[in-house]
């Protein structure tokens, strides 16, 4: 097969690879519109026309005596009158559920429901699927703040260039261990640090321990 020359693949691009583009007027406006040869409107029609067709023909058939009588038709209905009390006492209910849920019986009922087999495989099956790992990614977002990004790009720069501890000093791989060294946050979290990166260091898994413990003393303190 011969290679395709630049004036073919411009002229191509030009037709939309095959496609022919065609120009015609409205009939409705008179305005110019662009359009494929294959899909084109039969009525010769731009987009803003046929949207403003399709809207007003939705609000004739609305305000249509037709419609109208059967709207009043499905009111009169047993079934319309049980669905306007239902949305009626909507409100109602949502604050019985309210009042309820905060009720001693009503947590313990919440509690019991969360423990049991059927929530927790209900819960394992979302979170296993696309959607549930899009919330999960979100939640930890919401959770973590929204600069957790920051953190991330400094964790995975650190793992490829092996930056060694800022303490003191010891190589990123260790014979025995495997990786030793973590990301440490200078200003802890609990202290209200955030995961920026004039907030992060590298650290071996002693130093970042003892630094831990040294935390913990100053909110014993502190507290």
């Amino acid at each position: 097969m011969k290679p395709i020359t630049d004036a073919q693949r411009i002229a191509l691009a030009s037709t939309n690879y095959g496609v022919k583009r065609m120009t015609k007027n409205c009939r409705q406006c008179g305005s110019i519109f662009e359009y494929h040869q294959r899909g084109c409107h039969p009525r010769y029609l731009c987009d803003a026309c046929r949207l403003y067709n399709r809207k007003e023909l939705t609000r004739k058939n609305n305000n249509s005596p037709k419609t109208g009588e059967a709207k009043r038709r499905w009111q009169n209905s047993l079934r319309g009158k049980e669905m306007r009390s239902r949305a009626a006492n909507i409100p109602k209910r949502k604050e019985a559920k309210r009042i309820y849920r905060q009720s001693p019986e009503g947590k313990k009922t919440e509690r019991k429901y969360w423990q049991s087999q059927k929530f927790l495989d209900t819960r394992r099956r979302f979170l296993s699927s696309g959607k549930g790992r899009v919330y999960l990614a979100n939640m930890r977002i919401r959770w973590r703040g929204s600069d957790y990004g920051e953190y991330l790009a400094f964790k995975s720069e650190a793992f490829r260039d092996k930056l060694p501890c800022v303490k003191c000093g010891k190589s990123w791989i260790d014979g025995t261990r495997g990786v030793t060294h973590e990301i440490d946050h200078i200003l802890s979290r609990r202290l209200g640090g955030t995961h920026r990166r004039d907030n992060l260091q590298v650290l071996c898994f002693e130093c970042h321990l003892a630094k831990t413990k040294l935390d913990r003393e100053g909110m014993k303190c502190l507290a």
